[in-house]
């Protein structure tokens, strides 16, 4: 291989075969976080999680018991609310 190299590079510096034309690089894309409101991290996330009370906010009782409420209600609160698969 280091061998061909070395004719092609040899061809290309005389002329006779010409270098490839330089590749587009590739595009990243960066997926908006859409989670991050049902996470808790933005404040209409938090409202709606029910962390704004400073009494309780903490406590895991209290979360539990939201929780528990919620499934009793079918609330349907523990469901994926994005896809992605998991």
């Amino acid at each position: 291989n280091v061998r061909a190299l070395s004719e092609w590079l040899k061809r290309v510096k005389s002329g006779e075969a010409r270098p490839p034309s330089p590749a587009l690089p590739k595009v990243v894309k960066v997926k908006m976080d859409r989670g991050r409101v049902f996470k808790g991290k933005t404040m209409a996330g938090r409202k709606m999680r029910g962390l704004l009370k400073l009494k309780y906010r903490h406590t895991h009782h209290y979360k539990w018991g939201r929780k528990q409420k919620e499934r009793e209600l079918r609330k349907r609160h523990e469901v994926v609310r994005h896809k992605g698969g998991h």
